[in-house]
C-alpha cells in the first residue's frame, strides 16, 4: 500500500505542476493538515484538540499565501488533480504512522516504496518512451544529489521524524517546506518576497512553533 501511494503521488505531482504550475500545485498540496485532521482520528485513532485544528488552519492559509501570492485560481480539472495530490500525501502520512503502530521498523517502511519504485518507473519510462540521458557527469550528479540527498537522506529523516510526532503535527511541520524554499530563493537567486508571502511565512511559523510548544 505504501509504495503505491508514493508512486501515485509522484505521478500526480508532475501532472498537477503541468496543469497548475508550481505555485498553485503547492497551495493545493498544503491543504494536507486539514485532510489529516479529519482522517487521522478515524483511521489511526489520534485525538484532535481544538488548538490542533486551529494550528492546521493557520498552516494551510500560510502555505497558500506563501506559495500562491497572486491568488491564482485553478480550473475544475486542475483543482481536482491538486486536491487528489493532497489527499494521497495525507494518506501517505497516516499510512506511515499506521505501520509504526503495527510494529514496523523505520527501515521496513522506507525500503518497500524505494524498491517498488525501480520496476514501476522503469516500465513507465519504456511505455511512455521517455528520453533518458546517459551523460556520465549528469548521472553522477543525479546519484550524489538526487539519490543520496534529496531522496535518500530526506526520506530517512522524514520517516524517522514521523515516528516522533503525530500525523497531524507532521503535516503541519511539512508546511515549512515553502518557507525554506522562499528563503533559499532569496539567498541564492536574490528573489524578493511579496507582502502576502511574508504574511504566509509568519502564519506557517506561528503554526509550527505552536505545534512544537504543544508537543513539548
Amino acid at each position: 500500500m505504501a509504495y503505491l501511494l508514493f508512486q501515485r503521488f509522484r505521478i500526480l505531482y508532475a501532472v498537477s505542476v503541468l496543469l497548475n504550475g508550481a505555485g498553485v500545485t503547492a497551495s493545493l498540496l498544503y491543504v494536507v493538515p486539514l485532510i489529516v485532521a479529519i482522517l487521522a482520528p478515524i483511521v489511526i485513532g489520534e485525538k484532535l484538540a481544538l488548538i490542533d485544528l486551529f494550528l492546521a488552519v493557520l498552516a494551510v492559509i500560510g502555505a497558500y499565501l506563501s506559495s500562491n501570492p497572486s491568488l491564482k485560481l485553478a480550473s475544475t480539472l486542475s483543482f481536482l488533480v491538486g486536491l487528489s495530490l493532497a489527499f494521497i500525501y495525507a494518506i501517505t502520512i497516516i499510512a506511515i504512522k499506521y505501520f509504526y503502530n503495527k510494529g514496523y521498523s523505520m527501515e521496513e517502511i522506507i525500503v518497500q516504496p524505494t524498491i517498488a519504485a525501480i520496476p514501476i518507473l522503469a516500465v513507465s519510462s519504456i511505455v511512455t518512451r521517455i528520453k533518458i540521458t546517459f551523460d556520465i557527469i549528469i548521472i553522477i550528479v543525479a546519484l550524489l544529489w538526487g539519490g543520496m540527498v534529496s531522496i535518500g537522506l530526506a526520506l530517512i529523516l522524514y520517516v524517522k521524524g514521523m515516528k516522533l510526532v503525530k500525523a497531524l503535527e507532521a503535516s503541519i511541520i511539512a508546511t515549512l517546506e515553502p518557507v525554506s524554499a522562499l528563503l533559499l530563493a532569496t539567498l541564492i537567486l536574490g528573489e524578493l518576497y511579496e507582502m502576502l508571502q511574508l504574511v504566509g511565512i509568519v502564519l506557517i511559523l506561528i503554526s509550527a512553533i505552536g505545534i512544537a510548544l504543544k508537543s513539548k
